[in-house]
C-alpha cells in the first residue's frame, strides 16, 4: 500500500532568501576576503544539502564540514565546490576522503605521512590544510612548532599540496579581546615565518562568526562564517555590525484544547497550577524533538498576535500553553515557537538565554528532530 504523504504538525521553516541576504551582508563586511561557509552539523540544523546548494550558487569558495560522512553526503547531493573537513581524521578514513575529494585538516606528521603514502598509491597530489593551535588547546599543531612541521611537509612529502593554514579563536565572542589578539599575533608570526621560508599557501584564515563581527584584523584572505550565515549572533557580547535575518522558524499546530479551572494542575509533577479559570492548548512537540525541557514554565510562544506562556513541564512529545479566557482558538491553529509575526518575535538568542545555553545548541538540536519546509 502506498504511504500517504501528510503535512507534519510541527516543523521548521527554513528561509533561503534570508540565508542569501546574510551572505551578502557578510561579504560587504569582509571586503573581498573569500568565504569558507561552515555547513557542519547539517548546516547547524538547517539542512546541509539544501543550504549547500544555495551557497554553491552564491559562489562561496569552500564549504566546511566536521566529518567525512558529511562531505560524502554533499557530494551525493551533487555539490561540486571544494569541501574541507575542519576536524581531524584517522588514517583508516583516507581512502574515503580521497574518493569524495575532501580536503583534510592536518595537525601532525603521522597523518601527513599517511596522506602522502595514499597520494603516492593513487598517483595524485592531495590538498591539505594545516591547523595551528594558537591557544584553543584542542586540535592543531602548536604555533611554536607549526613552521617546522609545514617546512618538513613541503620538503619531504611530495604528494601533499599545502592548500590552507588556519587557527581557531577560543574567546572571540567575548567582550575582552586580549586573548584573541594574542592568538592573532601568534598566527601572524607563523605566517611571517613561512614567508621567510618562501612557502606560499593559498588560503589563510582565522575569523569565525564572532571575529567577522568584531575583529577585522583577523580576516586575512578567507573567513569562516557559521552561525551568522543562519542569522544569529554568537553571544550578547559581540558587535552587531552585520544586519542579519534569522533563517529558521519553528511552528506547530494545536491538537487539543481544554478548559482548566482555578487550582487545577498541568503536566508531570504538577509544577504549574492555574491561578484562574483558563483554556490551555496542547502542541505536538517536546524534548525528543529538540524543544528543551528547561523551557518548562519559562518558554513562550506566539498565538494570534500575542505571546502566551508554556505551562507545566515540557514532555517528550507534547507541551501545554496557556491561552487565557475565551481565546477563540480552534484545533489546527498555527503557533509560532521560534520566529516572528508582525512586530512580535521569539528569537533563537532569547530562547537560548532563557535556558542558559548558546544559540548554536538551540538550532542544532531542533534541526535533528524536526522536518523542514524550505521557503525561497
Amino acid at each position: 500500500m502506498m504511504k500517504r504523504k501528510i503535512k507534519p504538525l510541527t516543523w521548521l521553516e527554513i528561509n533561503l532568501a534570508a540565508l542569501s541576504y546574510n551572505l551578502r551582508e557578510i561579504r560587504k563586511r569582509v571586503k573581498g576576503a573569500g568565504i569558507l561557509a561552515v555547513v557542519k552539523s547539517d548546516a547547524y540544523g538547517h539542512g546541509a544539502r539544501e543550504v549547500s546548494r544555495l551557497l554553491a550558487k552564491e559562489n562561496v569558495d569552500l564549504l566546511g564540514v566536521a566529518k567525512i560522512e558529511e562531505a560524502q553526503g554533499l557530494r551525493q547531493a551533487g555539490i561540486k565546490i571544494p569541501i574541507t573537513i575542519l576536524s581531524g581524521i584517522l588514517p583508516e578514513q583516507i581512502e574515503a576522503l580521497i574518493d569524495c575529494r575532501a580536503i583534510p585538516t592536518v595537525s601532525d606528521w603521522f597523518l601527513a605521512q599517511a596522506l602522502n603514502q595514499a597520494g603516492k598509491r593513487r598517483k595524485k597530489k592531495i590538498k591539505i590544510q594545516v591547523k595551528i593551535d594558537t591557544g584553543m588547546g584542542r586540535l592543531g599543531v602548536w604555533h611554536q612548532e607549526a613552521s617546522s612541521l609545514i617546512k618538513r611537509i613541503k620538503k619531504d612529502l611530495p604528494f601533499l599540496s599545502l592548500y590552507g593554514i588556519f587557527t581557531h579563536f577560543a574567546a572571540a565572542d567575548e567582550k575582552d579581546k586580549t586573548f584573541t589578539f594574542l592568538q592573532l599575533k601568534r598566527f601572524q608570526e607563523v605566517i611571517n615565518q613561512l614567508e621567510e621560508l618562501k612557502i606560499d599557501i593559498p588560503w589563510r584564515h582565522a575569523a569565525n562568526s564572532a571575529a567577522i563581527l568584531g575583529l577585522s584584523e583577523g580576516y586575512f584572505n578567507l573567513v569562516r562564517p557559521g552561525l551568522i550565515l543562519y542569522g544569529y549572533y554568537p553571544s550578547e557580547e559581540v558587535a552587531r555590525l552585520v544586519p542579519l535575518k534569522p533563517v529558521m522558524s519553528l511552528k506547530s499546530r494545536i491538537i487539543s484544547l481544554k478548559k482548566i479551572h482555578q487550582g487545577q494542575s498541568v503536566s508531570y509533577g504538577r509544577t504549574w497550577r492555574a491561578k484562574r479559570d483558563t483554556t490551555v492548548a496542547v502542541l505536538p512537540i517536546g524534548y525528543a524533538m529538540g524543544y528543551s525541557r528547561f523551557l518548562s514554565n519559562s518558554g513562550q510562544v506566539i498565538f494570534r498576535g500575542k505571546k502566551v506562556p508554556v505551562v507545566g513541564r515540557v514532555c517528550m512529545d507534547l507541551i501545554v500553553i496557556d491561552l487565557g479566557v475565551n481565546p477563540k482558538a480552534t484545533l489546527g491553529d498555527e503557533v509560532i515557537l521560534i520566529g516572528g509575526k508582525g512586530k512580535l518575535s521569539i528569537t533563537v538568542e532569547e530562547t537560548a538565554q532563557t535556558i542558559g545555553t548558546i544559540p548554536y545548541e538551540i538550532v542544532c538540536t531542533l534541526g535533528k528532530g524536526l522536518p523542514r519546509e524550505y521557503l525561497s
